[in-house]
């Protein structure tokens, strides 16, 4: 048997054996019984050849669950999921590596609008297979062959999702200081990490749906908190290349340009490429309107936003410092609460897609129990950095007191 037929087979037993589990989570997948025999699994297939692969009842199955959802739907995860810190940082990449306002605009905007036509068409494929793309690469590349795009979802995922609560918790700790004088020092770090990991936990854990509204907050609330940095932070924007980037990073202009378009701009779509079908699977009408809109707002927003306020904050070498420090005193509690809501929605948008990779990964454990599995992984990881961010936090400081500013 071809590795083509193995992996129509795995995709048609897997979407077929599709039900609800005893807590009603929508979207969970479980492997056919050991009872199952190759002649069966055979004859289904053979059945099913003429048609569709034998998906179109578990398609419908599958999508009645997610019935209300739509374009808009797809628009509001990507959108909502991406506002912030996480995805705010990688628009500071351009100014520091030493170019200017419109040239770091430029190397971002054309970055990801390159990234998004070639990750956004496969959306179309989970919208076939009504399944995720980890799983339904297995029609190419075999029943093994396809855990190697869960391995890489996986690892993209985990790291992710580290990033972003060390992000979140680092300027969540200088706000505090700034707010409170509380002291950047381990103790601090933990508390903000665990309350960060817990509430990412919850609200993975739930699913598809919890997400869905999560997000569909957030990409309000998130987007009005980013409008008043804007004007927060335009008393002391500038245009010019930061002196304190040492000029271009790589000796060049365009050298440095194409480094800021791979970097900041292109990174973003090919990152969410293994986390595409975890949701348009769900969605059964014009999922590519929505994955073009959803991918390039929930890129550039956050990342033009980062690029803007990096050059108010004059933040070279560092981002959260800087952009605490500068930040004034009416918008620190926003600021809060655009560390601590947005790490939230973006980690838990990573740690649902690393629960169902690692599902595939081994069959039988249920999706919850690998994502409890893997926030444990990558809650290690955060910890693992936590010397890394009190070696910043200290090489600035620590939070500067209530109610100063950073001098210019």
């Amino acid at each position: 048997m071809s590795d083509y037929e193995k992996g129509t087979i795995d995709i048609d037993l897997r979407v077929a054996h599709i039900e609800r589990r005893s807590n009603h989570q929508p979207g969970c997948l479980r492997w056919p019984s050991k009872e199952t025999s190759h002649a069966d699994r055979t004859a289904r297939s053979r059945h099913h050849s003429g048609g569709d692969g034998g998906t179109s009842r578990a398609r419908t199955q599958l999508r009645a669950w997610g019935s209300t959802s739509g374009p808009k739907d797809l628009v509001s995860i990507l959108l909502g999921s991406n506002l912030c810190l996480g995805v705010i940082i990688f628009g500071w990449l351009p100014p520091s590596f030493g170019l200017g306002w419109w040239a770091s605009v430029s190397a971002i905007v054309a970055g990801t609008l390159i990234g998004t036509v070639f990750t956004a068409p496969l959306a179309l494929v989970s919208l076939r297979t009504a399944t995720n793309l980890s799983t339904s690469s297995g029609a190419q590349f075999g029943v093994r062959g396809r855990l190697v795009g869960s391995v890489v979802g996986l690892l993209l995922a985990l790291g992710y999702t580290a990033l972003t609560v060390w992000i979140g918790g680092d300027v969540m700790v200088g706000v505090l200081g700034r707010l409170f004088g509380m002291p950047a020092d381990g103790a601090a770090y933990a508390v903000v990490y665990t309350v960060l990991a817990a509430a990412t936990v919850a609200g993975a854990v739930y699913g598809y749906r919890v997400l869905l509204a999560m997000s569909k907050v957030l990409a309000v609330g998130m987007t009005a908190l980013l409008v008043l940095g804007i004007f927060a932070y335009a008393p002391h924007f500038t245009t010019s290349a930061l002196p304190e980037a040492g000029g271009y990073l790589l000796g060049g202009f365009w050298p440095t340009w194409c480094l800021a378009a791979v970097a900041a701009g292109l990174s973003g779509p090919v990152a969410l490429i293994t986390l595409l079908g975890d949701y348009t699977r769900y969605i059964s009408r014009r999922v590519l309107h929505g994955t073009w809109l959803g991918l390039i707002l929930g890129l550039l927003v956050p990342q033009l936003f980062g690029t803007f306020t990096a050059y108010a904050a004059r933040a070279a070498a560092d981002y959260a410092g800087p952009l605490v420090s500068a930040s004034p005193a009416w918008y620190l509690v926003p600021l809060l609460l655009s560390a601590s809501a947005g790490s939230v929605g973006n980690a838990g948008l990573m740690l649902y897609s690393m629960g169902l990779d690692l599902d595939t990964i081994l069959p039988r454990a249920s999706r919850a129990r690998a994502t409890y599995t893997v926030a444990i992984v990558a809650t290690a990881c955060v910890f693992a950095g936590l010397p890394q961010t009190l070696g910043f936090a200290r090489a600035r400081g620590g939070p500067p007191s209530p109610g100063t500013r950073s001098p210019r």
